[in-house]
């Protein structure tokens, strides 16, 4: 039974993965641009969710390396 859901769970999978439309301008073509409520997201969540990256933003150094 479990073999049987996990099958069914990786072509339900796979077919979302395929199911979204790729979009990738060519080379210096202006992206296009659309509106947070042509994609429904709500605009006073998405407001937070950026107040909220600026405020927490991390002022350390932006280079990533570990120093060895």
């Amino acid at each position: 039974m479990n073999r049987y859901m996990s099958i069914l769970a990786s072509l339900l999978f796979s077919y979302v993965l395929h199911a979204q439309e790729y979009y990738f301008p060519e080379r210096n073509a202006i992206w296009k641009q659309k509106s947070p409520r042509e994609y429904s997201i709500d605009q006073g969540k998405l407001q937070a969710a950026i107040d909220f990256a600026e405020a927490n933003e991390y002022s350390g150094s932006e280079t990533l390396e570990l120093p060895f």
